[in-house]
């Protein structure tokens, strides 16, 4: 028995359907595979290697320029430091002949003069009474009050001169307090004369602390009634790191002994002077230290930059492979396209591949689904043409009708292109591709370039809503969508 009329006419629309579905589905498969290749050996072999070897080469550029600058200042400030630690050495051996030629017992002398031109002065001037008070209550470095010295010209001779007005041993401590002060001061010099560098302070900064602690110290026993020097050894060391040599020595049991030893005024002389020397040298094995230790930082960094030229090299060489890629040939001649343009298209062209694939696989699955209902109202109950079957005669990328496993790895393959421009951007961004100054080798300027890749994520957020779609209406929902009824055939649409 012949089927019906209106069967037939669905057969004849069917097997057209799927002629047109055959043709775009072929077409489909051929531009996923064209794609993928293409972007799989542009990205590996081109777009890949280019990007991370410019991005390395600007990454060492940045790096050799640092270095450069840091060795070039490391040599200055070894050169520096060598030249300064001569002069500290001849400053020191100057300052060790001052303060060791001091000797309380050679001032004595001087107070004998000094005692008799102060009491013809006192002889001079015995008939005013003040004059005998302020004497007998003067201190170092107190001048005569200005009255006084408008009464008596004589009294200026003293002006500016802490000892003057003192006598006996009280003098004695003054003028040596001064005597030690001016051989400190000629090594004091050394730290503050106009040739200051950050290299001097922090090379001799911490010996001038300590020194000017030590003398401080020492002038105010000096300049008091005490018969013992108390030194805080905690304030000489102050302010240095605990491996400094200064801070060691002075943190030594030696040094405890020292400080606990009593004495003559000769003998605590001696004693400053020991301890004065004792500071020096141990400074001095900080600033041979601090010298070795600058020559080998000029030749580390010597060495890193010698390893930042070999590898700069490398990268260039490699680079200079990849110049067979500047001109792209095709049948119609070269186009004006450069490496520089690929590697910055790149997730462009990506964008359009996948919105070709989107669309190709959204009218292959529209004809499938016409496909598919159709053969549902030639064969409702699906008897000789179940859904499996269906399947395997119009077979989609992503079909509705397979498992949820087939589906999902099939539509990862198919948003591969969504990875792979995304990743493209970060790479060239993380390589400092759009940035200058490569993007000044583009011919296009970075606004344009930045307006395309807005264009391709509309693209590609297109091309997955439109799948999303058509997905969605091939679901299990979709099917509920039949067509007219077939009132030809005297059969109602299932």
């Amino acid at each position: 028995m012949a089927p019906p009329a209106g069967d037939a006419r669905l057969g004849e629309q069917a097997d057209t359907l799927y002629g047109l579905y055959e043709r775009k589905a072929k077409a489909f498969r051929t531009a996923l595979i064209s794609v993928m290749s293409l972007i799989t050996i542009v990205l590996t072999l081109v777009f890949y290697p280019y990007v991370t070897f410019r991005g390395e080469r600007y990454a060492l550029e940045a790096e050799q320029e640092k270095t450069g600058k840091a060795l070039a200042r490391a040599k200055w400030v070894s050169e520096e430091a060598s030249k300064q630690m001569e002069e500290y050495r001849e400053s020191m051996q100057s300052d060790r002949r001052r303060i060791g030629d001091l000797r309380p017992d050679g001032l004595r002398r001087s107070a004998a003069e000094h005692a008799r031109i102060l009491a013809e002065i006192k002889t001079t001037l015995a008939g005013d009474p003040a004059i005998e008070n302020w004497l007998a209550r003067a201190k170092a470095g107190e001048d005569p009050p200005s009255d006084l010295r408008r009464r008596h010209p004589e009294l200026r001779q003293g002006l500016r001169k802490p000892c003057f007005w003192l006598m006996g041993d009280a003098w004695l401590r003054c003028a040596l307090k001064e005597a030690l002060s001016e051989a400190d001061s000629a090594v004091v010099k050394e730290f503050e004369r106009s040739r200051v560098t950050e290299l001097r302070r922090n090379l001799f900064g911490d010996l001038a602390g300590a020194l000017a602690s030590l003398r401080n110290s020492f002038a105010a026993y000096l300049l008091s009634d005490e018969t013992i020097w108390r030194l805080d050894a905690a304030a000489i060391a102050a302010g240095m790191s605990d491996r400094h040599p200064v801070h060691l020595r002075v943190n030594s049991d030696d040094w405890e002994r020292q400080l606990e030893t009593a004495g003559t005024l000769k003998e605590q002389t001696r004693r400053y002077a020991d301890l004065y020397f004792q500071l020096q040298e141990a400074h001095e094995r900080y600033v041979i230290e601090t010298r070795n230790r600058l020559r080998e930082d000029v030749r580390t960094l010597a060495k890193e930059e010698e390893r930042i030229e070999a590898e700069l090299s490398v990268i260039v060489t490699k680079l200079d492979g990849l110049k067979g890629l500047q001109d792209v040939e095709t049948p119609f001649g070269t186009l004006p396209v450069g490496i520089n343009e690929l590697v910055l298209l790149f997730p462009l062209l990506v964008a359009a591949g996948f919105m070709l694939m989107a669309s190709l696989f959204v009218e292959s699955l529209e004809l499938r689904r016409e496909y598919h209902l159709l053969n549902r109202l030639i064969d409702p109950a699906g008897v000789t043409l179940p859904d499996r079957r269906i399947t395997l005669i119009a077979p989609l990328w992503i079909d509705p009708l397979k498992p949820l496993a087939h589906r999902v790895y099939r539509g990862v393959i198919l948003g591969l292109p969504v990875l792979a421009f995304v990743g493209s951007i970060w790479l060239l961004a993380r390589n400092r591709l759009l940035t200058d100054p490569f993007i000044k080798e583009a011919r296009l300027n970075e606004i344009i370039y930045f307006s395309l890749y807005i264009v391709g994520a509309v693209v590609i957020l297109e091309g997955i809503r439109r799948t999303a779609l058509a997905l969605m209406r091939h679901s299990g929902k979709g099917q509920t969508d039949a067509a007219p009824k077939n009132t030809e055939s005297g059969h109602d649409e299932p």
